[in-house]
């Protein structure tokens, strides 16, 4: 059983467990850090076109993130932005509408999980726009409550899905690409085939 097989059992109990609580003790426990184990679980990472377009056509420096402030951006903040797709607040609201009375079987979890528990590495300024459109933990009031892409559609967020199961091999693969002078066109391109 590989690692991603074992999480998703952890997450499975863990969610039928407090779904559990909330029906038999009338409370949802969503604060102290309690999702924390589930937020970065599951569900191949993504990047922004942007991201891609921004940093393949900036100078390399060494490691992989310019600092932000560099570009302008908040001092001591990174070049890219790791962002829940689907908000965690959103995505624990959907978990208790859609399961109130019943809990979920373990494909439901993983079919919840791949879809909605997506990371997505945005550029910084994409991250800021999310903030100023009050976007960073909610989804738009005029986009269905389970619209997996609603925020980013508000502000413009162009999301690629990518193979890659967290950002350390996305971005050491990205990396080598940008060494052998790769355009972010043909990265894109690759990505999206």
């Amino acid at each position: 059983m590989n690692e991603r097989e074992k999480r998703l059992i952890v997450a499975h109990r863990y969610i039928c467990a407090l779904l559990d609580i909330r029906r038999e003790h009338g409370f949802w426990m969503t604060g102290g850090m309690t999702w924390n184990s589930m937020k970065w679980l599951y569900g191949d990472v993504m990047i922004s076109r942007r991201a891609l377009v921004e940093w393949f056509g900036r100078p390399q420096v060494s490691g992989y993130q310019h600092p932000a402030a560099a570009l302008g951006g908040k001092k001591g903040s990174r070049s890219f932005v790791a962002e829940h797709v689907f908000p965690t607040k959103a995505f624990q609201g959907l978990i208790l509408e859609r399961y109130t009375h019943t809990n979920p079987q373990l494909e439901e979890v993983r079919d919840l999980l791949s879809s909605y528990n997506r990371i997505c590495y945005v550029w910084f300024e994409e991250d800021s726009a999310l903030e100023r459109a009050g976007l960073k933990s909610r989804i738009p009031t005029d986009s269905e409550p389970a619209d997996v892409f609603g925020r980013y559609r508000a502000v413009g967020i162009d999301a690629i899905a990518t193979q890659f199961p967290d950002g350390r091999p996305l971005f050491r693969y990205l990396a080598a690409l940008r060494s052998k002078g790769v355009t972010a066109d043909e990265v894109i391109s690759e990505l999206e085939a």
